[in-house]
C-alpha cells in the first residue's frame, strides 16, 4: 500500500492579457528615467573643472553672527581692557546691499545688533534708512546723517553694504574723524592700499569667492620663492607685525607649504595655525600676545629650527607680494 499522499495539483498558469503586458513594460521604462538622468548628470560632473578665471566666482557673503564674533575676538586679541565692548564706539556704514529692502534680518542690521548686544555703542549711517525706518529694529542704536558723523570719535568702522558710496570715501578724513583705527570691511570692496595709506588697520571679513590659489600675486610670489631657495632649504615663517584678521582665508602659508615642497616651511604652533577656525583664532591671539620675535629670542628659535631663511609676513585676506619678505639667515 502506498502511504505517500498524492502530489498537489499544479496551479493554473496565469497569463497576462496584452493590455497588462504593455502596462508592465511602460512601468519598467518609467522606472529607468531617473537612472538615465543620474547617468547624464554624472557624466557632466566628471567633465566639469574649476574655472581658471576669478571673474566667474561670485563674492562670498559674510555671516553677521560669525562676523560679530570675529570682531569681538579681534578686540580681545588687540587690547587688554576690561569690559572691552562697552568701551567701543562702532561706526556702521550700511544696513543692506544695494537694491535690497530693509528687514529685521538684513545683514548689516543683524551685525549691528550683535555688537550692540555685546555692549558696544553702535552709530549707524545709511542714506536709505534712518531712525524712523530702522530704529524700530535697533532702538538702542544711534542714527546719523552722513559718513563722517558716524565716524566722529568712533573706535571702529564697520562697512556692511556694497553701496558705491562706501567703497571710495576720503579715507584720510575718515581716519581724522575716528578716535581709533580699526576698519572691519565686511564686503572686501575697499581699496586696501588707500586704507593702509590713511593709517587705518584694515580687517577684511567678507571676501572673494574664487579659490585663493588663483590669486595672481600669490602665483608670482611662489615663482620668486622657488627661484631664490633650494629644495632642501628650511624656511621659518614669522609675522612682521600684529596679525590683523581672524579670517581663515588669510592663511596663505598653508598654500605656500604645498607649493614650496619639498622645502620645509616652519611656523610656531603649527597645529592651531593649520587647524579649525576656532583653533586658528586662538593661534592669532597667541601670536599677538607674544609679539614680534627679535634679539636673543629670534636667535634662539633660529638655532632650534636650523632655518636657512626667514619669511616675514603681514597677515591679510588679500595677498600682497610686498607683505612677504624673504631674508637669508646664513
Amino acid at each position: 500500500m502506498n502511504s505517500q499522499s498524492p502530489a498537489p495539483p499544479t496551479p493554473p498558469v496565469s497569463r497576462l492579457r496584452p493590455s497588462q503586458g504593455w502596462a508592465f513594460r511602460a512601468h519598467q521604462c518609467a522606472a529607468l528615467v531617473p537612472l538615465l538622468f543620474f547617468v547624464i548628470g554624472l557624466s557632466l560632473a566628471v567633465g566639469a573643472e574649476f574655472s581658471p578665471s576669478i571673474e566667474t566666482y561670485p563674492r562670498v557673503r559674510y555671516q553677521p553672527r560669525l562676523s560679530a564674533q570675529s570682531i569681538l575676538g579681534m578686540w580681545e586679541s588687540q587690547f587688554k581692557q576690561r569690559k572691552l565692548p562697552e568701551k567701543r564706539v562702532v561706526a556702521v556704514w550700511g544696513l543692506a546691499d544695494e537694491g535690497e529692502s530693509l528687514s529685521e534680518n538684513s545683514q548689516g542690521l543683524s551685525l549691528a545688533r550683535e555688537l550692540s548686544r555685546a555692549g558696544a555703542h553702535v552709530r549707524i549711517f545709511d542714506p536709505r534708512w534712518g531712525q524712523d525706518e530702522a530704529g524700530k529694529f535697533l532702538p538702542q542704536a544711534e542714527f546719523v546723517e552722513n559718513l563722517l558723523s558716524a565716524c566722529q570719535g568712533a573706535t571702529d568702522l564697520v562697512v556692511n553694504s556694497d553701496l558705491s558710496l562706501f567703497q571710495s570715501p576720503d579715507w584720510e578724513k575718515v581716519k581724522t574723524a575716528m578716535k581709533g583705527k580699526l576698519f572691519f570691511d565686511c564686503m572686501s570692496l575697499a581699496d586696501a592700499d588707500k586704507v593702509r595709506a590713511a593709517d587705518l588697520a584694515h580687517f577684511p571679513i567678507g571676501g572673494h569667492g574664487w579659490p585663493p590659489w588663483l590669486d595672481e600675486e600669490y602665483q608670482n610670489f611662489v615663482e620668486i620663492l622657488l627661484h631664490k631657495t633650494k629644495p632642501q632649504d628650511r624656511i621659518l615663517l614669522l609675522p612682521s607685525s600684529p596679525l590683523t584678521t581672524l579670517s581663515p582665508r588669510a592663511r596663505w602659508y598653508l598654500l605656500l607649504n604645498y607649493a614650496a615642497a619639498p622645502r620645509k616651511l616652519l611656523i610656531g604652533g603649527p597645529s592651531n595655525a593649520s587647524g579649525t577656525a576656532p583653533q586658528y583664532q586662538d593661534w592669532v591671539r597667541e601670536r599677538n600676545r607674544q609679539g614680534k620675535l627679535k634679539g636673543a629670542a629670534l636667535d634662539s628659535i633660529l638655532e632650534e629650527t636650523q632655518a636657512d631663511w626667514i619669511l616675514w609676513f603681514k597677515q591679510s585676506d588679500d595677498f600682497k607680494t610686498s607683505d612677504w619678505q624673504l631674508e637669508a639667515v646664513r
